[in-house]
């Protein structure tokens, strides 16, 4: 076998294991033109000007095609046989173990399905997709990477937001925060309702559009707890007034007491250099986004 044999194979193989690998964590409907892209991508003019049809080079990069996309679902089987976590039932609707206390799965890794799903269609959103667990902003245009920030004097609506738009805003700002200690979980539900009141005391105005995850985002243990979690709180806080205690931040701090600079600071000093009017802070926490462990909500009250 001649090397340009040898690497219209290999180029197949890669082709082959990555096609498997995109229908797996695709988010879109499947539908009968998949098949046309998917042969336009595979089997298009680039590919032929390199492998021309009915040639030696053309049958090694189909070869190198099959054996990359079912080398990637041979994979997953030896994978699954291995893990104690998961049974063939896997393969067939996703079923498998929950992990044991001391594991999770972070809510900012991407859902693994089971390689025959269907995805659904996602839930309604009522506001963006991002995750705004950094801190807090006011109404204005913002990039899609990171919320807005300086939070002015909103005029509050004379309405209230409801229990179920309450739980998805604190979802969005807290929904990936991660406990370092078991014992930890009283505090961030403590901190959780703090948020709800606040997303209450505003109606909504200057915190995190409301994420709301999908159907299949909630079989993640790690997602439904979190998002069970923030459900509770937005009950909870339902009666609750946080009074002039409007403010707070999810951000890095090197003393558990004020936000750090280190190793990155707030774009922005407006409200969070207030820091005599810092009250109370919950953490440390691990957020994968923010790539730390020393995360902390930190709770402002009569910032001017």
């Amino acid at each position: 076998m001649s090397a340009v044999n040898l690497g219209a194979l290999g180029f197949g193989l890669i082709i082959g294991w990555y096609v498997y690998y995109i229908n797996r964590y695709r988010k879109g409907d499947v539908q009968l033109g998949d098949i046309t892209t998917l042969i336009a991508a595979i089997g298009g003019a680039a590919v032929l000007a390199l492998f021309p049809e009915k040639t030696d080079l053309f049958g090694f990069y189909g070869i190198g095609l099959a054996i990359g996309f079912f080398g990637y679902f041979l994979s997953l089987i030896f994978m699954v046989g291995s893990s104690k976590n998961f049974s063939v039932d896997w393969f067939l609707d996703g079923r498998r173990k929950d992990p044991e206390p001391g594991y999770s799965i972070p809510g900012d890794v991407a859902p693994t399905v089971h390689p025959m799903i269907a995805p659904l269609a996602p839930a309604a959103t009522a506001g963006g997709a991002v995750t705004q667990q950094f801190f807090i902003g006011q109404e204005q245009s913002r990039p899609s990477a990171l919320p807005s920030i300086g939070l002015a004097h909103l005029r509050l609506a004379a309405s209230t937001i409801d229990q179920p738009t309450c739980q998805a805003i604190v979802y969005a700002e807290s929904g990936t925060i991660e406990l370092l200690k078991a014992g930890d979980a009283a505090g961030l539900q403590e901190a959780r309702r703090f948020i709800a009141g606040v997303a209450y005391k505003r109606n909504g105005s200057g915190v995190a559009s409301p994420k709301y995850p999908t159907d299949d985002e909630l079989k993640q243990p790690f997602i439904k707890k979190a998002w069970d979690s923030c459900g509770s709180a937005a009950t909870a806080a339902a009666g609750d007034d946080v009074g002039d205690c409007r403010h707070f931040v999810i951000w890095y701090s090197d003393d558990g007491k004020t936000p750090s600079k280190t190793p990155s600071a707030i774009p922005a000093s407006w409200p969070y250099d207030y820091t005599d009017k810092i009250t109370k802070d919950w953490g440390p926490y691990k957020v994968n986004v923010l790539g730390g462990s020393n995360i902390y909500i930190i709770k402002y009250c009569g910032v001017p």
